[in-house]
């Protein structure tokens, strides 16, 4: 367990799941569609950046990697606790970003769904109403706004401009238990399952200064700027 110690997980609440929303090829067809666009930087505003990465640890016999077109919401409070809440998805290494969102803002990853290799679907969602609040296993529509009520006076952000909203490791054991851990660097870290994997990946800053989309972007001098390699 000492690479868990190393890795300084901040977070680990375990759910289980209560179902899985099976999901017809029509479905698949009608899924949502959200288009991640990048923006320039503008005035009071902030990039939102983190990663996804959720296995399936033997689970109903599934031993598998979901990182890319992962959808994901993210909530959040800023000003006088003005709401926030906006989609994204995961790229092909589980990364997301959101440009522009209020720089005086507190924001958490409200929820998560993807499609299931083989057929079916996943789907996530918090709450926050307290520190004892889980994901669980919500219908494919059900991540909504409804249910935050975390009330914490947003912690203005340097004028770096950089919310990390960190590694979301989640791993599906085969009883249906969820853990969910949240870290700033996975490298070189082998993940406690039943079968090998190991995780190298990035400092999440790094990973977006060299992603191409990034290349002649306003964003790239503040996310240097945070990052301690650049």
């Amino acid at each position: 367990m000492g690479i868990l110690d190393k890795l300084e997980f901040e977070m680990n609440a375990k759910v289980r799941i209560i179902s899985l929303l099976l999901v017809s090829l029509s479905l698949l067809m009608c899924a949502s569609g959200i288009q991640v666009v990048l923006t320039e930087p503008e005035e009071n505003k902030a990039l939102l950046v983190g990663n996804i990465t959720m296995i399936f640890d033997n689970f109903q016999g599934k031993q598998e990697v979901y990182k890319d077109d992962i959808e994901l919401a993210v909530i959040g409070i800023y000003g006088e606790n003005e709401p926030y809440f906006e989609w994204t998805k995961t790229d092909s290494a589980g990364f997301f970003f959101i440009p522009n969102a209020p720089a005086n803002g507190k924001y958490e990853l409200k929820g998560l769904r993807f499609f299931i290799k083989g057929g079916g679907a996943m789907s996530l969602s918090k709450n926050f109403r307290d520190q004892r609040d889980q994901y669980q296993s919500v219908g494919w529509d059900n991540i909504t706004f409804s249910g935050f009520q975390f009330q914490k006076t947003p912690e203005r952000l340097s004028d770096n401009r950089i919310v990390n909203l960190k590694y979301n490791l989640f791993i599906v054991r085969p009883s249906g238990d969820i853990e969910h851990n949240t870290t700033d660097q996975i490298y070189g870290y082998t993940v406690p399952i039943t079968f090998e994997l190991t995780l190298y990946n990035p400092l999440i800053y790094d990973y977006f200064i060299e992603d191409e989309r990034f290349k002649d972007s306003g964003w790239l001098p503040f996310l240097k700027k945070v990052s301690p390699n650049y």
